[in-house]
């Protein structure tokens, strides 16, 4: 039988992997070095919000929230492939 190998695209292995505070530190700095982020102080995985004020009533599932030590927050999401409409649902996300 064949093993089968995951990487960190996988969503269980993504999650896995941002689990861990030193990962997620490590994961911020090689994205944003400018910011010289020094600690990481609360972490949470596939996050829920749901917006029921709004008439469309959707709702959004962020992959990955993380605070740092200066209390800026990052969504940290997973994208495998170019999605249309990707651009309009980040807007979303951020409103």
């Amino acid at each position: 039988m064949a093993q089968e190998y995951f990487d960190f695209t996988n969503d269980l292995i993504f999650r896995w992997v941002m689990e861990r505070e030193e990962n997620c530190l490590a994961i911020l700095r090689a994205i944003l070095p400018d910011l010289k982020i020094t600690a990481v102080k609360r972490r949470e995985n596939e996050h829920p919000v749901n917006y029921l004020a709004f008439d469309d009533e959707r709702g959004v599932r962020f992959d990955a929230i993380i605070e740092d030590d200066q209390e800026r927050f990052y969504d940290v999401e997973m994208q495998v492939a170019n999605q249309p409409g990707l651009g309009k649902r980040v807007r979303y996300y951020q409103a």
